[in-house]
């Protein structure tokens, strides 16, 4: 074997050992990463806090758990044990009662706009999902809340 062979097959070998390295480290990283939880409280606190203020000024775009994990600086994992801990309730549920929330304003506040239009603006993709959730969260239909504002206004549904 010459030299030049054999200096060419440890710089390959070398390269496929340090690339093997270099990934290894960066997958033991994202584990470590994604299985820890904060230990500090005001640490998981803040987790909620961020992950709140992005669902706030984004309740009328499509988000979801990526996003909110993203912008929380956390694992979907610690983000749900976050949420659990200090509201006793998960990243999506708090979403979406923030919408609702947002609906029910809304629904008080424009009376000529659709129910409809209301619930799609808030990211409801179903009118049956987003009456449902409402009814169970404000114990009346969405067009019960317009005709207790605007009792003169019947409700405009699509």
């Amino acid at each position: 074997m010459s030299r030049l062979e054999h200096r060419g097959q440890t710089e390959e070998l070398l390269t496929a050992t340090l690339t093997q390295t270099v990934i290894l480290a960066m997958h033991s990283e994202e584990f470590h990463q994604a299985q820890t939880i904060p230990r500090r409280a005001d640490t998981r606190l803040k987790v909620v806090k961020r992950a709140i203020d992005f669902m706030r000024q984004h309740l009328q775009e499509e988000i979801g758990v990526p996003e909110i994990c993203a912008a929380a600086f956390a694992s979907r994992r610690s983000l749900q044990y976050c949420f659990e801990e200090f509201l006793q309730t998960t990243p999506q549920a708090y979403l979406r009662a923030l919408r609702l929330n947002e609906a029910r304003r809304a629904l008080k506040l424009h009376q000529d706009k659709p129910i409809t239009a209301i619930a799609s603006d808030l990211g409801f993709s179903s009118a049956s999902h987003f009456t449902r959730h409402y009814k169970l969260m404000f114990e009346e239909l969405p067009s019960d809340t317009v005709k207790a504002v605007h009792p003169h206004a019947g409700p405009i549904l699509f």
